[in-house]
């Protein structure tokens, strides 16, 4: 993509806007985590401080800490609604979904309720696939905050699940509608109609979501999908290293990125790409099953069998493929065995004459 120098220069000041502001944000929450931390030292009878302390160590995804903080806070006062609910979001990020429903669940009966509990306990019941009641508390939600897009997301993601796409798009649309700037939101609008293989509609969904978070790894690496769909690959490849980029544990983009190095016979980059995917995330059987492709035509048959022998333990879909490969191997191995034990006897009969 070329651009003319205004442009460039404009997204240059743009960049270091951004850079400013957010050294000071963090200059910011580091003074905060310092008066707070002087707060809780003069005075570690009250709970206040170790919640509020623990509710930016959960800005700052210091989790242990931020747990650390909302325990002692609950130990001083379990009669806090709020604190209960801190907890839940807390152990939420530290993915201890029933320990997150549990807290929930306390606050709920201390009488305390607000949009931001509610929305939390829907998701975690999402997650739990626990649909009508998840359901039943983001209808809560809303009737407390009409406009809260997170429930109209988790609402879209439900409808999702159960197979219902049209009540599903209609959920998410209103979402991005109360908010939009709710970039989940457009991720996962486009994922439905690339599926659906609606192609311009999650375009334009992507480039609008763009245009608020154009570092947002999920919508880059969504277009690149997009391009790769209608083969316009080499904008695929720059999505996708735009994603990675942004996010280096998007594992997928890096698996995508493998696949093409590999359909063009690129097989030691390929096999960087896969092994930075596996090294994310292990139970990957079409980068496994590709890397040991790419193992097999380099030549390298003890690592590409190793591999295939890893695919074949993962199951479907590729396991008979595997199968396959480490039978090809073995079989060009016996071939040149016998090659060379051929070899061998023709010149000890050469010898003998």
């Amino acid at each position: 993509m070329l651009l003319s120098s205004s442009a460039c220069t404009q997204k240059r000041v743009e960049s270091e806007l951004l850079n400013t502001q957010t050294s000071k944000n963090d200059y910011s929450q580091q003074i905060r985590l310092k008066n707070l931390s002087s707060e809780v030292r003069s005075n570690p009878e009250n709970p206040v401080g170790f919640f509020k302390r623990s509710v930016l160590y959960l800005e700052l995804s210091e989790l242990e800490n931020a747990r650390n903080d909302i325990k002692s806070a609950l130990f001083l006062d379990s009669t806090k609604g709020e604190y209960f609910v801190t907890a839940a979001q807390i152990y939420r990020k530290l993915k201890r979904i029933d320990s997150g429903l549990y807290c929930i669940n306390r606050a709920k009966r201390l009488g305390y309720s607000s949009p931001g509990m509610l929305v939390s306990s829907g998701e975690m019941l999402f997650i739990l696939r626990q649909y009508d009641r998840a359901i039943a508390d983001l209808n809560a939600a809303l009737e407390i905050s009409p406009t809260n897009p997170e429930a109209y997301f988790y609402k879209g993601l439900v409808y999702g699940e159960r197979g219902d796409t049209t009540l599903a798009v209609s959920t998410l649309l209103t979402s991005i509608e109360q908010s939009p700037e709710f970039i989940d939101a457009y991720n996962k609008l486009s994922s439905i109609y690339i599926r659906q293989h609606q192609y311009p509609t999650a375009k334009s969904l992507l480039k609008s979501g763009l245009r608020f978070a154009p570092n947002d790894a999920y919508l880059n690496y969504n277009m690149g999908i997009i391009y790769i769909d209608t083969k316009a690959t080499d904008s695929a490849l720059a999505y996708f290293k735009k994603a990675i980029f942004f996010d280096p544990t998007l594992y997928l983009a890096n698996t995508n990125l493998g696949l093409n190095a590999y359909k063009n016979r690129q097989y030691l980059e390929a096999v960087n790409y896969f092994e930075e995917a596996l090294q994310i995330e292990k139970r990957q059987p079409d980068a496994r099953f590709y890397l040991a492709l790419c193992r097999e035509n380099l030549g390298s048959a003890e690592e590409a069998i190793r591999n295939y022998q890893e695919v074949i333990r993962l199951g479907k879909p590729f396991a008979k493929d595997a199968e396959a490969g480490i039978a090809r191997i073995q079989q060009r191995i016996a071939r040149q065995q016998r090659t060379i034990t051929a070899s061998d006897s023709a010149e000890a009969l050469q010898a003998d004459e």
